[in-house]
């Protein structure tokens, strides 16, 4: 169940699916709410005698450096979008790093990627990037 919010949970929790979280909306909180995410996970092995799975969608731009990036956003028609906000822009380090902090403070199990550059081959080469810095499966990617 996709939410950007926690409101779901207790739904969630009665019907025994999973949930996603989308932080790319002005009014999501990701911080803010780790407690509440840590008692839903407690509540819901409880109940399921497993922990759910917790998916994350964020938005964001890479590009070869952190100015890059943020050149790339500025440059976009997202930059004005008042209804979805980027998480991340910046390099192939930030990501990571960004990525990597989500799952471990949060346990977030899988990441959606919503990337906001208008530019087809900055968005080919990020998916074959983001593909090699995370070990994913090869990319069959021709960026």
């Amino acid at each position: 169940m996709l939410g950007s919010s926690y409101r779901s949970l207790p739904k969630v929790l009665d019907l025994g699916v999973n949930f996603s979280k989308s932080i790319f909306h002005e009014s999501s909180k990701l911080d803010a709410e780790k407690d509440k995410l840590a008692k839903f996970r407690e509540d819901y092995n409880t109940k399921h005698n497993r922990l759910p799975q917790i998916t994350l969608a964020f938005a964001g731009i890479m590009g070869a450096t952190n100015e890059k990036a943020r050149k790339l956003y500025n440059e976009s028609s997202n930059q004005n979008n008042t209804f979805i906000k980027p998480n991340i822009i910046g390099n192939s380090n930030k990501f990571f790093d960004t990525l990597s902090h989500y799952q471990e403070h949060f346990g977030i199990d899988e990441f959606v990627f919503l990337d906001l550059s208008d530019d087809i081959k900055n968005r080919m080469h990020t998916m074959k990037v983001l593909s090699e810095v995370f070990k994913l499966l090869p990319a069959q990617i021709n960026a």
